[in-house]
C-alpha cells in the first residue's frame, strides 16, 4: 500500500473499540482503560454484542453498524476469527484506520482481514500490535502500559516489547513524543508506510526506528530515502543475522559468495541517509544531537577541560575516528597568556587550571573558535574554586553565537545537574561525560557522511567506461551454454577485459607473477537487498583485514566512501594509503568499471577479483554466471539516475533539453521559483507561497525515480552561460502503479513556447511505458489554460472527488 489514510490514526476525533469490555484482564478491558486513562477528549464508542448498557458512563452498542457516528479510528479485539467480518463492517461504516490488538490470526484469517480492508481502503496496523499513541491528543490506542510525554520524535517499532522498554525509559529521562506507533505483525501498514507519512508531518522533528527485519527493500528504501530528506531518521536493527549465501549462485567447486547480511544493511542505511545505532540508549542520544547540532559537527574536535577530563574525551575521539584539531601558534600563545603558562605546552586538549575563574573559559573558548572549523567540546569536572553553572553561564554568548560547533559535558551532580539545565534551555547539546559527547559527534559526522551519499544519483552508464555490452554478452552466453558457469584464470580477465575493467595478464599467463599489495573486489546478491560490491584486502590475517560493502551503482563519492570504509584512506591530495602512494582515483576508476560490470552483465551471479595497488590493474579473478541474470540494473535496490530520459531538441531556436531532476539542481531550480509570480504559484499550489524551505526544496529535486518522476526544461542562458530552468511537470505515482498525481508549471514569462504541453507529453509517455493506469491533476476552476490543455491532451474533467459540492476546482483524469 502506501501512505494513504494513516493520518486518520494521529488526529481522530472519534475512536470505537469493538470488544471493549470491564473483564479483568481482557484485551478489551485494558485497550478501553488506555483509552479512558489517558485523557482522551474525543467520542469514545465501545462496542460489544454482549456487554451491558453503559460503559464508565459510556453508552455501549452491539454492532458497529449501530454507531451514531462512523468512527475516525477503532480498536479491534475481537476473537480471530471474527476480525475480517468486523473490519469488513468498519469499511462498511466508512472508517478508514484500524488498530487490530487480537493475536493468533491464521494465514487464511489475516488474508481475508486484508482483503476485507482493501476493499474499502481501509488501513490496518497489527494484527497482534501494542497501539499508536499521540500524546498531544492524550490518545493511547491499544494496550501499551506506558503513556509517553508529548514531544517531536517519533518511534516506529516492530516489536511491542521493544517498544514499551522504549517508552518506560524515555519518560524516566523526560523525553516526549509526537506518536509512537507499535506494528505487531505489519500486515498492511508497516515501516515504511509510517516512514512515508512521519516524513512530511510538522509535528515530528525526527523519526526513530526498531527493526526486527525489512520485509519490502526497494519500498522501504524508497520510503527512507524520502523521509531522510526531510527530517533525522534513526534507526536501531536488531539480529545481526548469520552470514547468508548468494541464493542465485550456481552449484560449483568455488566457495560460493559469502556477504553478511548485516555490513548489507549498513551499506543499506548509509545509501538511505540514515543513522544506526547500536543500543536504544544511543538511539536518543542521536536524536538529540542531530536536533541541535544537524548543520555542525563536521569539523575537527577542540577539547577545553579541567583536569583529566580532556584526556578521556581524546581517547574517545581516537577510538572512535574523530579527528583532533591542531592548534595554530598564535592561538596557543594567546591562551598560553590566558592561562599563564608557556605556550609551548598548550596543546590540545586545551587544559584549564583547576583554580580558573568562569570568564577564563569563555576567553578560551572564543579563541578557540577563531578557526571556523573548529568544533569545541568543554569538559568540565568538578571544583571548589567555580561552580559548573557559572562556567556555564559564562559559555553562553560564545556557544549561542555558535550554537552548531560548541558542546559541553559537566561530570557530577549538584551544580553540575544545573549548568545541564542552562545549556538544555537554551538549546545547546550537553551531556553527562566527555566519551559520551564525543560518541555524539561521531554519530553526527556519520549522519553527515550518510546525508552525502544520499545525495549522490548515478547513472546506469558511465561514459569513462568502454564496456563492449554486446561483446560482453555474447562471450557470458557462450561460456553459459544455457547453464550456469563458473569461470576462471584467463577466461574470466578475458571477460572482465570485454567489460572494459583494466586487466593484466589476460592470455599471457604473467598475472600470477606482479608484484604488490592486493585488494579484492567481491560481487554478490544479498538475499534481502540485492546485488552488493565489496572491497576489501587481500591475502592478509583476519586482524588486519577490512570489507566493506556498498549498493550499486557507484560514482566517484560512492566509490571513495566504500574505499574510506575498507580502510583507504583519503588524503587532501587524493592519494590513496597505506602503500606506494598510488592515486585514490585508480582504485576509484576500478570500482566504477565493476560498477558498470554489475550493469551491464546481468548473468553474473557472485565473483571476486584480485587488483595490485601499484597500477590497479586485476591480475587474477572468478565470475559465476547464472542464465536467471541476478544482476542488472532492474535489480538495484535503488534506481540509477534515468539517462536514457535526457533528451535535447530545438526549441525556438535553440536548443532545450528535457531531462528528470537531479539532486544538484536545487539552487537551480530555487532560481526557476523566484521567476514565477504570485499568481502562477496560486495557480498551481492553491496559495501564494512567500518563501520556500530547503527541506521542501530537498523533496521537490532529491526524487526516488522509482515512485516518482520531474521532468524539467533547461536552456543554457546566453548572458551568464550557466543552465536555467524554464519548466518542469512532476507525477506522484501510488505504490500499486494505478494512479499518478500530476503538476505542471512552466516559468510565467515564456509561456507562450508551448513548454506545458511539451513536457506533459512527454510524461504522458513515460508514464504509459512504465505501466501507470490512469494520470490524475486537481486544477483550479481558475486555471482555464490548464483546463484547456488538458481537455486538449484527452483529459476527463469532472467535479472533485474528495468534495463534489467544491466549484473552485476540477478534477481531470487521462486513461493510459
Amino acid at each position: 500500500m502506501s501512505a494513504k489514510h494513516l493520518y486518520a490514526f494521529l488526529q481522530p476525533a472519534s475512536v470505537a473499540v469493538i470488544g471493549a469490555s470491564s473483564r479483568a484482564d481482557s484485551l478489551g478491558s485494558w485497550a478501553w482503560r488506555n483509552l479512558v486513562s489517558a485523557g482522551f477528549e474525543g467520542q469514545l464508542l465501545p462496542v460489544n454484542l454482549k456487554h451491558h448498557t453503559t460503559l464508565d458512563g459510556h453508552r455501549v452498542y452491539k454492532r458497529v453498524a449501530d454507531l451514531p457516528v462512523v468512527p475516525d479510528l477503532a480498536l479491534v479485539c475481537t476473537p480471530a476469527a471474527t476480525v475480517s467480518r468486523v473490519i469488513g463492517e468498519l469499511g462498511d461504516r466508512g472508517t478508514r484506520a484500524a488498530v487490530v490488538l487480537t493475536d493468533g490470526l491464521s494465514p487464511a484469517q489475516t488474508v481475508a482481514m486484508l482483503k476485507a480492508a482493501r476493499r474499502h481502503t481501509l488501513r490496518i496496523v497489527g494484527d497482534h500490535a501494542l497501539g499508536v499513541q499521540v500524546p498531544g491528543l492524550r490518545l493511547n490506542a491499544g494496550v501499551a502500559p506506558t503513556m509517553p510525554a508529548e514531544g517531536q520524535l517519533a518511534l516506529v517499532s516492530q516489536c511491542g516489547g521493544v517498544t514499551a522498554s522504549m517508552l518506560d525509559w524515555a519518560q524516566a529521562h523526560g523525553i516526549g513524543f509526537s506518536a509512537v506507533v507499535s506494528l505487531g505483525r505489519s500486515a498492511d501498514a508497516d515501516a515504511a508506510d509510517w516512514l512515508d507519512h512521519l516524513g512530511g508531518d510538522h509535528r515530528t522533528r525526527a523519526i526513530l526506528l526498531y527493526l526486527d527485519a525489512v520485509h519490502s527493500p526497494a519500498k522501504f528504501m524508497s520510503a527512507a530515502r524520502a523521509a531522510a530528506r526531510n527530517k533525522p531518521v534513526i534507526v536501531v536493527k536488531a539480529g545481526a543475522r548469520a552470514w547468508a549465501h548468494n541464493s542465485d549462485a550456481p552449484d560449483t567447486e568455488l566457495p560460493p559468495f559469502a556477504v553478511a547480511p548485516d555490513a548489507v544493511f549498513d551499506a543499506a542505511v548509509a545509501r538511505a541517509g540514515l543513522l544506526r545505532v547500536g543500543s536504544l540508549q544511543d538511539l536518543f542520544l542521536a536524536a538529540q544531537v542531530l536536533a541541535r547540532f544537524r548543520d555542525g559537527g563536521s569539523g575537527p574536535l577542540v577539547i577545553l577541560a579541567n583536569g583529566g577530563t580532556g584526556a578521556l574525551a581524546a581517547d574517545a575521539a581516537l577510538a572512535l575516528g574523530v579527528p583532533m584539531a591542531t592548534l595554530l601558534p598564535d592561538t596557543c600563545a594567546a591562551l598560553g597568556r590566558l592561562l599563564v603558562v608557556p605556550a609551548s605546552s598548550v596543546a590540545n586538549p586545551v587544559r584549564v587550571p583547576r583554580e580558573a575563574p568562569a570568564q577564563v573559559y569563555a576567553e578560551a573558548a572564543q579563541l578557540l573558535c577563531q578557526d571556523p572549523a573548529h568544533v569545541l567540546l568543554v569538559a568540565h569536572a568538578p571544583t571548589v574554586a567555580v561552580q559548573a553553572e557559572q562556567v556555564a553561564q559564562a559559555l553562553l554568548p560564545v556557544a549561542t553565537r555558535l550554537p552548531h560547533r560548541v558542546m559541553a559535558a559537566w561530570l557530577g551532580g549538584g551544580s553540575h545537574r544545573a549548568a545541564a539545565r542552562v545549556f538544555d534551555e537554551a538549546g545547546l547539546p550537553t551531556y553527562d561525560t566527555p566519551e559520551q559527547a564525543v560518541q555524539a559527534l561521531a554519530l553526527l559526522r556519520t549522519h553527515a557522511q550518510h546525508q552525502l551519499e544520499l545525495m549522490q544519483t548515478p547513472p546506469a552508464r558511465l561514459a569513462s567506461v568502454p564496456s563492449d555490452v554486446d561483446g560482453l554478452h555474447t562471450l557470458a552466453h557462450a561460456a553459459m551454454a544455457g547453464r550456469p558457469a563458473n569461470l576462471t584464470g584467463d577466461a574470466a580477465l578475458q571477460l572482465l577485459a570485454r567489460a572494459g575493467v583494466p586487466v593484466r595478464g589476460a592470455q599471457t599467463g604473467e598475472a600470477a607473477h606482479v608484484p604488490g599489495t592486493r585488494w579484492r573486489i567481491t560481487f554478490g546478491v544479498d538475499l534481502t537487498f540485492g546485488p552488493v560490491i565489496g572491497l576489501g584486502t587481500s591475502g592478509l590475517p583476519a586482524t588486519l583485514s577490512r570489507h566493506a560493502v556498498a549498493l550499486p551503482p557507484l560514482n566517484v563519492p560512492l566509490a571513495h566512501a566504500l574505499m574510506t570504509r575498507a580502510g583507504v584512506s583519503l588524503g587532501p591530495d587524493a592519494s590513496a594509503t597505506p602503500g606506494a602512494d598510488a592515486p585514490a582515483h585508480g582504485l576509484a576508476d576500478l570500482l566504477l568499471s565493476c560498477s558498470q560490470l554489475m550493469v551491464d552483465l546481468p548473468m553474473l551471479a557472485a565473483g571476486q577479483i584480485t587488483c595490485v595497488q601499484d597500477h590497479w590493474t586485476v591480475v587474477d579473478a572468478s565470475l559465476q554466471l547464472h542464465p536467471a541474470c541476478p544482476m542488472g540494473a532492474d535489480r538495484f535496490v535503488i534506481q540509477p539516475y534515468p539517462q536514457h530520459l535526457v533528451e535535447t531538441l530545438l526549441w525556438q531556436g535553440q536548443l532545450l533539453t528535457v531531462r528528470p531532476i537531479r539532486p544538484e539542481d536545487e539552487a537551480q531550480h530555487l532560481a526557476f521559483l523566484g521567476k514565477l509570480t504570485p499568481e502562477d504559484i496560486r495557480m498551481r499550489i492553491f496559495h501564494v507561497r512567500r518563501s520556500i524551505e530547503h527541506s521542501e526544496m530537498a523533496r521537490l529535486t532529491q526524487i526516488d525515480y522509482a515512485r516518482e518522476m520531474a521532468f524539467i526544461a533547461t536552456r543554457v542562458n546566453a548572458e551568464t552561460g550557466r543552465e536555467e530552468t524554464l519548466a518542469t511537470v512532476r507525477a506522484t505515482i501510488d505504490a500499486d502503479n494505478d494512479v499518478a498525481e500530476f503538476g505542471v508549471i512552466v516559468r510565467s514569462d515564456i509561456k507562450a513556447g508551448r513548454l506545458g504541453r511539451l513536457l506533459m507529453t512527454r510524461l504522458i509517455a513515460y508514464l504509459a511505458a512504465r505501466g501507470t493506469r490512469q494520470l490524475t491533476g486537481t486544477v483550479l476552476t481558475a486555471n482555464t489554460r490548464m483546463l484547456a490543455l488538458a481537455r486538449s491532451l484527452g483529459f476527463v474533467e469532472s467535479d472533485n472527488p474528495d468534495d463534489p459540492t467544491d466549484r473552485a476546482v476540477r478534477f481531470v483524469s487521462l486513461d493510459l
